[in-house]
């Protein structure tokens, strides 16, 4: 009839509760910040990181493993998908004369808004002085620009005198104007002013620093 007893407290101590973000992207150049929250200790998958928080900007499933102030153990994970730019690339920087014109391309992409008259397809074609800008997108809603400056030349202005009539052992003297242009008439001289004494059609073509050119005769 002798009796004992004795008893014994369990306790079981509460897991950490770590909650990552939602799977999520971005596009490249971006970043997100991985907070996992306030534990005794965190481990992550990537480069030895032991702090509460990681900024990461590249593809990859990233991984956390925590302790509480129980030494007990959770885990969570997230994947950040970084998707690439598109890569549009617009001619060199470019110039001619008035009366020319040059197509500007973007390339195939989804999207595309020029900065000019609402245009919105892969090509315009242009014949005015401007700084034409153009912003794409591609199949995962990421942008890029690029921009290229036309310049267009206005052509040299040549006004010989108008059509006429002198004596005979008179001299015309015709003037094409521009300094510092080249100059080739009709008579193959290559200055800037000819005196005639001659019945005939004389005609020069004068071309301008920027290699643009005009006649008159």
């Amino acid at each position: 009839g002798c009796a004992d007893s004795d008893s014994v407290m369990v306790t079981v101590n509460p897991l950490p509760d770590v909650i990552l973000r939602d799977d999520t992207t971005f596009c490249e150049g971006g970043e997100v910040t991985l907070d996992i929250g306030v534990f005794d200790t965190w481990d992550w998958n990537v480069g030895g990181e032991t702090g509460q928080s990681i900024t990461v900007d590249s593809t990859y499933e990233y991984k956390v493993v925590v302790t509480n102030i129980y030494n007990c153990l959770d885990s969570d994970s997230v994947t950040v998908t970084v998707n690439p730019l598109p890569d549009v690339i617009l001619i060199e920087d470019t110039a001619f004369c008035k009366g020319g014109e040059v197509t500007l391309d973007a390339g195939v992409f989804d999207t595309w808004n020029w900065n000019v008259g609402g245009e919105i397809g892969q090509s315009i074609t242009v014949d005015s002085t401007y700084e034409y800008k153009v912003v794409v997108t591609n199949i995962y809603n990421c942008t890029d620009s690029d921009s290229v400056v036309i310049t267009v030349h206005e052509l040299p202005i040549v006004t010989l005198q108008n059509d006429t009539t002198v004596c005979p052992r008179e001299v015309v003297s015709l003037d094409a104007e521009n300094p510092g242009a080249t100059y080739l008439w009709n008579t193959a001289e290559d200055t800037q002013t000819i005196e005639i004494d001659e019945i005939g059609v004389y005609e020069v073509t004068v071309t301008d620093a920027n290699g643009c050119e005009a006649t008159d005769e």
